[in-house]
């Protein structure tokens, strides 16, 4: 019998590269090694990647997410859509069907329900049938929420997509929404247009400024295309935010001390530039988002409470011109309308500035001691490196003279 070549050997044991192989492969095992990882404090059960299990003597094709993939169109990689719910019965439905009619193939949906007091669960149970539903005992936030949901990912799972309730996205949204990510090393996270339910836009990227003010892009305009480019910007919005999984992971996924929601997807984003990655606006899909649907009226509290604490960890240099930066801040945007609403006698202004006013302070007055902990472990925490980075050096110079 004729003994056949190492090629044509490897040609039969190894099929042709594509998505439908890459976790179901017929060769040496018939499912990819595990490893455990953590995100957000919530276990994660991530597959290894090829460059690791060929260390481990595993003969398997490279599927790394971080290997050099070519810029022409490839199948899409499976995605899973994690969406975080808090009483959410009055307006989750709509987002159901919307998710129930993508087109893309490989998704898997996860919907981490934050101990809603209402029917959400029941709703999102009927409406998607085939989502894995969470229920959390407690409310974890947007950012807890969203840890565990990209914790509880399948293992073949190379995408996130994180997706808000009160979205209403179109058929396609994930496959266009998803593809860049994974066809383009360069990109960290990408984002894209969202609107108002009357067409005005919302956000079309985001752009941080000074004292930490977030702000997004086009917000309230009418969309006459002028955000119809493709570029990169400081940060996209975590209600329909795409991401690689081992990237996410790699990260620690969204800080959870932003509860319960604003600042986590800008953290983030942040992080990916300091990295070198680009954080992409995509003109498309063009995605309706009613906003702050479970926040209420204290959106403000919580926006400025986690802003301080966003600046807290990210910002750099004395804390004293920093206060000064505020404190004008806050006259100029907050009290001056107070005070020229009084002076014109204008009633129903004045009670909407100083409603304004009064929920910022109050969030303001939350975050200062929040920000001067975490600037106060952050200082202990450099001096313990320093430290240790000194008496390493001096370890080295007695053995060198040794």
């Amino acid at each position: 019998m004729p003994v056949p070549s190492r090629a044509g050997s490897a040609s039969r044991r190894s099929p042709p590269r594509s998505w439908s192989t890459t976790f179901a492969w017929k060769g040496r095992r018939k499912e990819p090694r595990r490893k455990k990882t953590t995100v957000g404090g919530h276990a994660a059960d991530v597959c290894l990647t090829a460059r690791e299990a060929r260390g481990k003597g595993i003969n398997e094709p490279d599927v790394s997410p971080r290997s050099q993939r070519p810029m022409t169109p490839s199948p899409a990689p499976r995605v899973s859509i994690v969406t975080v719910t808090f009483n959410a019965a009055r307006f989750v439905k709509p987002f159901c069907e919307a998710v129930a009619s993508f087109r893309s193939a490989g998704l898997e949906t996860i919907v981490v329900d934050n101990a809603s007091r209402d029917e959400t669960a029941r709703i999102v149970g009927e409406a998607l049938p085939a989502a894995t539903v969470i229920p959390s005992p407690r409310n974890l936030g947007f950012a807890g929420g969203s840890n565990l949901g990209a914790a509880r990912a399948a293992c073949d799972v190379l995408l996130l997509l994180f997706l808000n309730p009160d979205t209403r996205p179109a058929a396609d949204a994930a496959e266009r929404l998803c593809l860049p990510v994974w066809q383009r090393e360069s990109i960290g996270a990408a984002g894209c247009k969202l609107v108002f339910p009357d067409g005005r836009l919302q956000c079309a990227g985001g752009v941080i400024g000074p004292n930490g003010i977030a702000r997004q892009r086009g917000w309230a305009e009418p969309d006459h295309g002028q955000y119809d480019r493709e570029e990169a910007v400081d940060y996209v919005p975590g209600a329909a935010l795409a991401i690689r999984r081992d990237l996410f992971c790699e990260l620690g996924g969204f800080h959870d001390g932003y509860f319960p929601g604003f600042y986590e997807d800008t953290e983030l984003c942040l992080r990916l530039r300091r990295r070198g990655y680009d954080v992409l606006y995509l003109p498309a899909p063009r995605i309706v988002h009613l906003e702050s649907q479970s926040m209420g009226r204290r959106h403000l509290y919580w926006l400025h409470r986690n802003r301080l604490l966003f600046l807290a960890r990210n910002a750099r240099g004395p804390i004293g011109p920093a206060a000064a930066r505020e404190a004008v801040w806050l006259y100029r945007e907050h009290l001056r309308p107070v005070c020229a609403a009084l002076a014109k006698g204008q009633p129903r202004r004045l009670r909407l500035e100083w409603r304004r006013l009064t929920s910022v302070a109050a969030g303001e007055l939350a975050g200062v001691p929040l920000a001067l902990g975490v600037r106060w472990r952050l200082g202990r925490s450099r001096e313990a490196e320093d430290t240790a980075a000194a008496a390493g050096t001096r370890s080295s110079v007695r053995h060198a003279e040794s």
